[in-house]
């Protein structure tokens, strides 16, 4: 038999209780109820205030820190009683010590009791949205499978400033706790989300070898996990909070409305608000279910779209002055280092609005700080790097994971520390930025999906000369289901095309001319009065992706592919686009027309031009077609 102290809070007082405690860690702890005491005659004088400090700081360093943190927190309804209590004024070199599990308060009457095991769910180190979200659902999933044993979330690593906030005013409606309350050798179940890498939980890695089960739910199915997990769950969905929620309501969980807000606001916040590609139906699906269960959109509005801070909105200035771009194979990669001084939480979101208003494909944005005073000064580099979400090639992760970050293949950081003595670290940073930088070339030349104008645009193309009349133009569209006829050739109509003009473009006449032909009654006058002379043109190893904002620049008009001599060999339109993608189906489109020689020649006959032959040997292939205009 141990002899235990315990100190009770009776207005803001310790009492020391002497206990019994048994071997037997499993036996419970009765607390002593100290005597009433009459809290209206205690005088706040400041003889009485010097007595209790006096008190307070007579006590060792541990039991101190354990009555401030209780006093800051006494309407909590789970106390932890650290080991340094039991046996304080001994020295404890050897002695076991009291285990800091959780303890909780019975039913009114009851004695305060020792959980022996618990389960805990972490997010990953500086927690998001979408990893606190899924880690309460989780913890909800858990205490509502194994009601006897009490769920609990850790955030092992801090969080991002947004989840601060948010955590201010609604920690106390979800089962969070300190990392440093919880005993391994307690843990029952370990939950990992959003994450599968060891290093993604910091001071976290310390419970996975004592768990008797661990449980990993991530929807980075790409990544490969080097956690030994029980159970490994990894499944391609655009919010690891959607893996949750599809289980709660597998289980028929009842949710509170706090917890619905939550879990929407993860949802949102990994999804873009269902704006991303990584996005599915069964992020829709869940979502649609948590608003179903009392998720309250104005908190949502306001912790989904915030605002930027003073700070942040500074650093977005600056980014915009300090903004370098470099284009390689069609692919904008631009580069940003901003000098913060200090460190200033929110990077992110900057980095985020830089990408976004600008026309960037690719962002690597740097903010240096100096971290510590005197000598033990350091500088250190915030690296960020976002992609667009039509980039398909760049993987964030794979290029800060040997600067010691990571993240998602669109969307990773890393902080750099730099040698301790400023001024040999001078310039590094440029170093850093640059290797980076020629990662990204890496993998922008490595990719092999990616298409060239030549690989889907129309050829050959029709075409009609300047002196061609609108009426006989609007016979051509009409016939060929088409909205634009590029103009090319000599003047002369009647004459047969030479070959240094055949495919010389001298402008574009669209549907919408001929229409303003046809209401001013001037059909029979000739293209060339109705011609565009601003027309989008690419080379035949433009990447498609650049095809389509020099569409987007020339308000959708179709792209002409010229060859390296400067000749028209091919037109895109925005169904080839679209179709290239493969986003639709093929019943979206209407059937694309397709020209052989034979019927080109009679088009040139229609528009007053000379056909080289009124027969076509070859119609198969159009592309391969021996009667093509000469």
């Amino acid at each position: 038999m141990a002899v235990v102290v315990v100190f009770c809070v009776v207005a803001h007082e310790l009492y020391p209780c002497i206990l019994p405690f048994p071997a037997n860690r499993g036996t419970a702890l009765a607390f002593l109820q100290p005597p009433p005491c009459d809290t209206s005659s205690i005088s706040s004088s400041s003889g009485l205030q010097k007595t209790r400090r006096k008190r307070r700081h007579g006590q060792p360093k541990s039991v101190r820190k354990w009555y401030k943190s209780i006093s800051s927190s006494s309407s909590s309804s789970t106390t932890e009683i650290p080991a340094a209590i039991a046996g304080q004024h001994e020295n404890r070199k050897g002695k076991k010590k009291l285990p800091p599990g959780p303890f909780f308060l019975g039913a009114e009457g009851q004695e305060m009791t020792v959980q022996e095991d618990i389960n805990v769910v972490l997010t990953h180190a500086i927690a998001d949205f979408d990893s606190l979200a899924a880690a309460v659902g989780l913890a909800k999933f858990w205490q509502h499978q194994y009601p006897c044993t009490e769920a609990f979330v850790c955030m092992p690593q801090g969080a991002h400033p947004s989840v601060e906030s948010f955590l201010a005013l609604h920690s106390v409606l979800f089962p969070i706790r300190s990392l440093a309350t919880i005993d391994p050798m307690h843990v029952n179940k370990l939950g990992l989300v959003d994450a599968s890498t060891k290093d993604r939980f910091g001071a976290g890695q310390g419970l996975l070898p004592s768990a008797k089960e661990v449980h990993v739910f991530d929807h980075h199915a790409m990544k490969e996990p080097d956690i030994n997990a029980t159970v490994l769950n990894l499944e391609d969905v655009g919010s690891v909070t959607t893996m949750v929620v599809e289980r709660l309501r597998g289980a028929d969980v009842a949710v509170t409305d706090a917890e619905a807000t939550l879990l929407a606001i993860g949802i949102h916040a990994d999804t873009g608000s269902m704006t991303y590609d990584c996005t599915t139906v069964r992020d829709v699906e869940a979502l649609a279910w948590v608003m179903r269960h009392g998720a309250r959109q104005p908190v949502i509005a306001e912790f989904c779209h915030q605002r930027l801070t003073s700070h942040q909105q500074h650093f977005l200035s600056e980014s915009f002055l300090r903004l370098e771009t470099t284009v390689y194979e069609s692919v904008n990669i631009g580069t940003v280092i901003v000098d913060c001084q200090e460190y200033v939480g929110g990077l992110a979101r900057v980095a985020q609005h830089v990408l976004e208003l600008t026309s960037c494909d690719v962002l690597v944005w740097g903010g240096l700080y100096v971290q510590g005073s005197g000598r033990k000064q350091t500088r250190r580099l915030v690296l960020i790097g976002r992609a667009r979400s039509g980039v398909k090639f760049v993987n964030f992760d794979e290029i800060f994971k040997p600067l010691g970050g990571g993240g998602h293949m669109k969307a990773a950081a890393a902080n750099i520390k730099f040698d301790e003595d400023p001024a040999l670290s001078v310039g590094a940073e440029f170093t850093v930025m640059a290797d980076v930088v020629e990662k990204l070339k890496r993998q922008v030349a490595g990719r092999q999906d990616c298409k060239l104008a030549k690989d889907i645009m129309s050829s050959p193309v029709l075409t009609v000369f300047r002196d061609t009349t609108m009426g006989q133009v609007a016979q051509l569209l009409r016939r060929y289901t088409i909205h634009a006829v590029p103009v090319v050739g000599a003047n002369q109509a009647g004459m047969p095309q030479q070959a240094d003009e055949a495919a010389v473009v001298r402008g574009v006449v669209t549907d919408v001319e001929v229409l303003k032909a046809f209401k001013a009654g001037k059909m029979d006058s000739p293209v060339s009065g109705w011609l565009l002379k601003k027309i989008g043109t690419v080379d035949v190893d433009t990447p498609v992706d650049h095809v389509k904002r020099v569409m987007a620049e020339n308000d959708g008009r179709d792209v002409l592919v010229m060859d390296r001599q400067g000749k028209l060999v091919g037109l895109i339109s925005r169904t080839d686009i679209l179709q290239s993608y493969k986003l639709y189906s093929e019943g979206s489109f209407t059937p694309k027309e397709t020209f052989c020689g034979k019927e080109l020649a009679t088009a040139a006959v229609l528009t007053g031009g000379m056909a080289a032959e009124e027969s076509c040997s070859t119609c198969s292939a159009h592309t391969e077609c021996p009667d093509f205009r000469r």
